[in-house]
């Protein structure tokens, strides 16, 4: 296991900030707001204070990567840059040993290479054997930055080509981006933020195999809401495949996604001093729901919109819409809490075009509003069980069906939810198929799928084909119509 830096004892600002904070391996958030001492505490870290997870090893035997990402990434032509490189002898080699000299900085920055610099200073890397000819360099160099670039910006691809001259080594590199499905375009016509995302990431990238942990001040700086999300993605996948560790500071409101929030550490005040906290404390969350509210209504949703749970009640409902012809929007949630809050916020609003979707969960429902949907049956796959609709969407008999389902429960897994249903599956005579209903249809349908050898997301959208062909749309999903019809 890699060796990383598990604590370090903080006092800052005259006995004001005075304790000892954790950090796990893998990626770790510290956010706060300013004046906590978030930057002084990546000083700090850089400059050897912490320990680390071998008792035998000190933080100065790590090599520790300090990023502060303030940097305005000119705007160059492929062309430029190639000459730049040439000329001045930049290397990944040169990159890498200045490495260690680079602090986190109060003001200003160090200056890292640009995306189009690390990239030639790879492929001609790759080329030091002697044997590797351009072509084949330039090629692995591609696979392994668009790997990295699929992580925050995944319908961007890079594409590159060496342009003979009149020799080999008197040609020039070639370098675009492919935005979606567009033309390709030169990097310097790239946007300031995706200038500035695509050196940080690389140059993290590039220094994989000689860095242990890195740190970064306020990386989201010029960025929009998605360059944000996908640069925290990054940084989490880039810890779990090369096993290092990222220690990050920052402003942004990404911690509060779910799968960042247990990763993030808070630098609060409380009675004259700051402290730790795993938690923000209730001060800190009805500003951030008194500003979700405030945002969220001033947001004029012009189309039908959704507000449902997860990505499978997203599936049925975008399927629905487009075989009734429906233009609607629909937004996941994560889970029933933050649909009812978003509910609850929006529930007073003029605008009568918001519907918001639960499953049932054999809880009934208290809430008189026809935009709030609480599902009848258990969760949005019970629907699918239909199974004269189903059979007919599988090309298989009424009999077929109901003898997978029953086989299919046979193999749940047993605990207090479940034992009646496959108990009543393994010794009925006759199933009950009335009792699906109240059954957690996600189990159900992971099972059913596997048995029919279909994926249980085309299973749905063919279901759904099959019931509008017979005209049964409407008495099959009568709870979703009232937003589609």
């Amino acid at each position: 296991m890699n060796t990383y830096i598990k604590s370090v004892p903080v006092n800052l600002f005259n006995g004001i900030f005075n304790t000892v904070i954790n950090f796990n391996n893998g990626l770790n958030i510290v956010s706060g707001i300013n004046g906590t001492g978030k930057t002084q505490l990546l000083q700090l870290l850089k400059g050897n204070s912490g320990n680390t997870s071998d008792a035998n090893k000190k933080s100065s035997e790590l090599a520790i990567f300090a990023i502060s990402p303030k940097r305005n990434t000119e705007k160059q032509a492929i062309d430029s840059i190639f000459q730049q490189v040439r000329t001045q002898n930049k290397t990944v080699q040169s990159f890498l040993t200045n490495i260690s000299n680079f602090q986190i900085k109060d003001t200003g920055f160090e200056t890292y290479p640009s995306f189009a610099e690390l990239f030639i200073q790879e492929y001609e890397s790759i080329m030091q054997d002697g044997v590797t000819g351009h072509a084949q360099a330039i090629a692995t160099t591609i696979t392994n930055f668009n790997e990295v670039l699929e992580q925050v910006f995944p319908d961007y691809k890079i594409e590159a080509r060496w342009i003979i001259g009149q020799s080999e080594t008197a040609g020039k590199l070639d370098i675009k981006i492919r935005k979606y499905s567009a033309d390709p375009i030169n990097i310097d016509l790239l946007s300031t933020g995706e200038r500035e995302v695509f050196a940080l990431l690389f140059c993290i990238f590039v220094s994989r195999d000689k860095e242990d942990v890195y740190l970064i001040d306020e990386p989201e700086i010029h960025l929009n809401w998605d360059l944000e999300k996908g640069l925290f993605q990054f940084f989490q996948w880039f810890c779990e495949k090369f096993k290092k560790q990222i220690i990050v500071v920052t402003h942004s409101r990404i911690i509060f996604k779910k799968e960042f929030y247990p990763k993030t550490q808070f630098l609060i005040w409380e009675a004259g001093k700051i402290v730790c906290r795993t938690e923000v404390t209730e001060k800190q969350k009805a500003s951030i729901a008194g500003e979700i509210s405030e945002t969220i209504n001033v947001i004029q949703f012009s189309k039908t919109t959704y507000f449902v749970e997860d990505l499978t009640q997203k599936l049925v409902v975008d399927t629905l819409a487009t075989s009734l012809g429906k233009d609607i929007e629909v937004i996941i949630c994560e889970n029933k809490s933050n649909v009812k809050s978003l509910y609850n916020l929006l529930k007073n609003s003029q605008q009568a075009n918001l519907y918001f979707l639960v499953d049932g969960d054999n809880e009934g429902c208290n809430i008189a509003d026809t935009r709030f949907i609480s599902l009848k049956k258990y969760c949005i796959e019970n629907y699918i069980f239909d199974i004269a609709l189903l059979g007919k969407s599988l090309n298989k008999t009424d009999e077929e069906v109901k003898s997978v389902i029953v086989e299919s429960f046979k193999e749940i897994n047993e605990n207090r939810h479940s034992l009646v249903y496959k108990k009543l599956a393994e010794v009925a005579p006759i199933f009950p198929l009335e009792v699906i209903d109240t059954f957690n249809g996600k189990d159900l349908l992971k099972i059913f799928s596997g048995k029919v050898n279909k994926d249980s997301n085309l299973i749905i959208t063919d279901f759904i084909s099959t019931a509008h062909t017979e005209g049964s749309i409407q008495t099959v999903f009568t709870e979703l119509m009232i937003g589609l019809s």
